[in-house]
C-alpha cells in the first residue's frame, strides 16, 4: 500500500491544489492505465488540463520511486515531462511549484519542483524526454508488450 500526494502552488491569487492517489499492489495497473491514457492524448497532439498534468507528474514520481530512483533524479526527469505547448492555457501559471510526496512500501520520497512546465519548444526541436516515461508505456512492473 502506498500513496502519492501532489500539491500544486500557482500564482498568489490562485489557491493551491492537492491531489492524493492511494494504491495497493493491484491498483498499479489502474494507475498505469490512467497515465497511459493521458500520454495517448499527448501523442495525438492534444493539450492536457491541470488534472491530467498532476496525474502525469504524480504517476511519474510514484513509478520512479517504486523502481528505486532517488528524489533528485526524479525531480530532474519530472521537470522535463511537459512544455507550455502541451498543456491548456492557464496550466503553467497554476503549476508554478509542485510538492510531491510518494510513499511506496518502506520508501518515502519528497520532491519539490519549481516551474515544472518548460517553455515552448522551438519548431523542429524535440523537448528533452525523461528516461522511463517515453521509452515504453508504464506497465506497473511488467514488461511492455
Amino acid at each position: 500500500m502506498g500513496h502519492i500526494r501532489i500539491t500544486a502552488t500557482g500564482e498568489p491569487d490562485i489557491s493551491p491544489i492537492t491531489r492524493r492517489y492511494e494504491f495497493s499492489a493491484g491498483d498499479e495497473d489502474v494507475l498505469a492505465a490512467s497515465i497511459n491514457q493521458v500520454r495517448g492524448v499527448l501523442h495525438r497532439g492534444l493539450r492536457i488540463n491541470i488534472n491530467d498534468a498532476l496525474l502525469l507528474y504524480g504517476g511519474y514520481a510514484g513509478f520512479m520511486t517504486r523502481d528505486g530512483i532517488d528524489g533528485a533524479k526524479i525531480a530532474d526527469g519530472a521537470a522535463s515531462l511537459l512544455t507550455e505547448d502541451r498543456v491548456m492555457i492557464g496550466v503553467p501559471e497554476m503549476l508554478d511549484r509542485l510538492d510531491i510526496e510518494v510513499v511506496y512500501g518502506s520508501s518515502t520520497v519528497k520532491i519539490s519542483i519549481r516551474r515544472p512546465i518548460g517553455r515552448r519548444t522551438p519548431r523542429g526541436l524535440a523537448p528533452r524526454q525523461p528516461e522511463k516515461m517515453h521509452r515504453q508505456e508504464i506497465s506497473a512492473g511488467r514488461p511492455a508488450r
